[in-house]
Order: C-alpha cells, then sequence, then structure tokens
C-alpha cells in the first residue's frame, strides 16, 4: 500500500509539473527525433550511484546537484529538488558543499553535530592544507572529508598530512587530531563528539605538547651546563699540570746551578 501510494504521489507531481506536456511534446518532436529524454528515479538513482554525497556538485535552498553517468557513457547533471514533507524552516538551511553535514541531505535535519562535522572539516583542512574540495590532475573534484576518513581507515593518514606538518609537528600530536577530526566526520550525527569534548580533546594534546617541550628544554639547559662543568674542569686540570711541570724545572734547575756559592775549607 506504501508503494502504490509513493508511485500515484509521483504520478501526481508528473502531472502538476508539466510532464503530460513534455511527453506530448516528445512525441510530436521532428522526424522522430528526441531532444529531450524522461528519466525514471530509480535510472536517476543509478546514475548518481544512489545520489552519493562524493557525487555532490553543488547545493542550494531548491535542491541539490549530483554528477551522474548515464548507461551510455553519457555524463549528466541531476538536481534532486529536497523532500515532499520539508518545512520551510529546513528549506533555508544552506551552506557550502564540503563543509555541510551529508545526513543534512537525507534526513533534512540540522543539528548541533551538524556544525561538528563542519569542524571536522577544517581540522582536515588544517592537517592536509588542501580545501574541502580537491581536484586532481584530471580535474575531478574529491571530496576531501570523505578522502581523509577514507585514508583514516586504511591507516594512510600521512599520505595527505602536510609535509611541514610533518616535519615540525611530533607524530603523535597529528595522529591525535586526525582522530578527532575522524570522529567529527563521522555519517551518523549521534556517533559526533560534541564540541565541548572536541576542544577538551584539543586542549589536551596542546597541553601535553607544551608539557614535552618543557621537558625537553630543561633537559638541554642540564646537558648544557654538565657539559660547562666538564669543559671547566678540563681547564683547571690542564692549569695544574702546567704548573707542576714548571715547579719540576725550576728544581732541577737549582740542582744543577746552586744559588749559593760554597768554599772547601
Amino acid at each position: 500500500m506504501e508503494k502504490r501510494k509513493s508511485i500515484e504521489l509521483k504520478q501526481k507531481f508528473f502531472r502538476q509539473n508539466g510532464g503530460l506536456l513534455l511527453q506530448q511534446q516528445l512525441s510530436s518532436s521532428d522526424q522522430g527525433i528526441s531532444k529531450t529524454k524522461v528519466f525514471s528515479s530509480e535510472e536517476l538513482e543509478t546514475a548518481t550511484d544512489g545520489f552519493n554525497v562524493n557525487r555532490i556538485l553543488g547545493q542550494g535552498g531548491q535542491g541539490t546537484v549530483y554528477k551522474g553517468m548515464l548507461a551510455d557513457g553519457v555524463i549528466v547533471a541531476v538536481k534532486r529538488s529536497l523532500s515532499v514533507d520539508q518545512t520551510h524552516l529546513t528549506t533555508n538551511v544552506q551552506g557550502t558543499y564540503g563543509y555541510l553535514d551529508p545526513e543534512y541531505f537525507w534526513s533534512s535535519q540540522y543539528t548541533d553535530k551538524s556544525d561538528v562535522y563542519s569542524f571536522g572539516v577544517v581540522l582536515a583542512e588544517l592537517l592536509t592544507r588542501q580545501k574541502a574540495i580537491l581536484t586532481n590532475e584530471s580535474q575531478e573534484r574529491k571530496n576531501l572529508a570523505a578522502h581523509f576518513v577514507l585514508l583514516m581507515e586504511e591507516n594512510r593518514i600521512f599520505d595527505i598530512v602536510d609535509a611541514q606538518i610533518k616535519e615540525h609537528c611530533p607524530k603523535e600530536d597529528v595522529i591525535g587530531v586526525a582522530n578527532i577530526a575522524m570522529r567529527c566526520l563521522n555519517l551518523n550525527g549521534k556517533m559526533r563528539p560534541t564540541m565541548k569534548q572536541v576542544t577538551s580533546e584539543l586542549e589536551r594534546i596542546i597541553q601535553l605538547s607544551q608539557k614535552k617541550d618543557v621537558q625537553q628544554n630543561n633537559e638541554e639547559a642540564d646537558q648544557g651546563i654538565t657539559a660547562e662543568v666538564i669543559s671547566a674542569w678540563d681547564d683547571a686540570s690542564t692549569s695544574i699540570t702546567c704548573t707542576s711541570f714548571q715547579v719540576d724545572q725550576s728544581l732541577s734547575s737549582s740542582d744543577v746551578e746552586p744559588l749559593v756559592p760554597f768554599k772547601t775549607w
């Protein structure tokens, strides 16, 4: 019954939006050549890989545009209008593609966990020094968040981390921030941490890093003091040795040539 109701609703919308007129124009096209083709929702879902978030080209208040590929290999852009029962409250929610919570696309619900997702994208950008939308050599656009999570799952995060960050930042700090970003980018909003938890984790990483820096500086200072003491001891030992050598020389010379001559009676 639900399936039949859905089919009837689609047919109703098709008629309301000029579908019958479109079919008439297609059937009366010159020489039987069709300039326009009507696709079923199943065909469009297949073309967009189930409206995969990695296929999103843009998003606005009236719908989301996906990159699709038809069965014959033709590349198309598919605009999906967001849902029948959507209210004006959620229709007004807009965001920059690459930062917007994917869960919003299929739930039409924007929550505080959606902000957590966006912050996760920012963390990924900071670690990789790349934009939210990647463009490879073949000019294909990819979602940084999805690529970031994939590398994390494959334990290859340092393949995408910026070279200067790998050189100057401790490895454990990079991994710690990357784990936080991955938790923020969870597709299930309920599994994401709160912003308070994210803040606490980042502060903990910073404090541990600062503590290590202080400890390292103290160790280097202790090594410097030890080196100075050894150097001073070496200098003192050299001075004592030289003085002793000079005294011995004076004694030997006095034995050979007495300071006071004596007479023989």
